[in-house]
């Protein structure tokens, strides 16, 4: 391992004990690793594996949670990046979830926000990133009494009146537990 990784792979590990269940503290889980930042592909796969294999852990034993936002396919070259990404997102995001089998009281969750279709090049890109966000949402929201939604969608942000509407009726089920 380089130097860098190791004091990288370090900081994680402290953050990991820092938050529990009994600390009260909020867990901002840093963002994920991006391609552009490492020399080669490997270092970048090595890196966004520690992050994950980390923060599934901070997320899993942390009470207050706050997600890093989701990766935009406009932040990669290449789409199997931005699909491994997701992927990598969406099983943090749900590690929380699957730890838990009974709703917790003390656990505070920030949900960043809605992915946005003007955001993405592809109507398909968006519905992909849409789902996995309410996925991921909807679990936590099912698992924890304590969620902090983010803003609601706005008819101004939406191109098509369908997409908001979609998106708010989403909003509403999520929040209102109408699953």
């Amino acid at each position: 391992m380089t130097k860098n990784l190791t004091i990288t792979l370090i900081l994680l590990l402290t953050l990991l004990y820092m938050g529990n269940a009994h600390s009260g503290t909020i867990a901002y889980l840093t963002p994920m690793p991006m391609p552009t930042q490492y020399r080669n592909f490997d270092q970048y796969q090595q890196a966004l594996k520690v992050w994950e294999n980390v923060y599934q852990k901070i997320v899993a034993r942390t009470s207050n949670v706050q997600l890093p936002p989701m990766p935009m396919p406009t932040q990669y070259r290449n789409f199997d990046q931005y699909q491994q990404a997701l992927k990598v997102w969406e099983r943090v995001g749900s590690s929380q979830s699957r730890g838990n089998s009974y709703p917790v009281e003390a656990h505070l969750v920030r949900l960043p926000p809605m992915p946005m279709p003007t955001r993405y090049r592809k109507f398909e890109h968006y519905q992909q990133a849409l789902q996995i966000w309410i996925n991921v949402s909807k679990n936590l929201v099912a698992r924890n009494l304590n969620v902090q939604p983010p803003p609601m969608p706005m008819s101004t942000q939406y191109r098509k009146l369908e997409h908001y509407q979609n998106a708010l009726q989403a909003w509403q089920n999520i929040f209102a537990g109408n699953w």
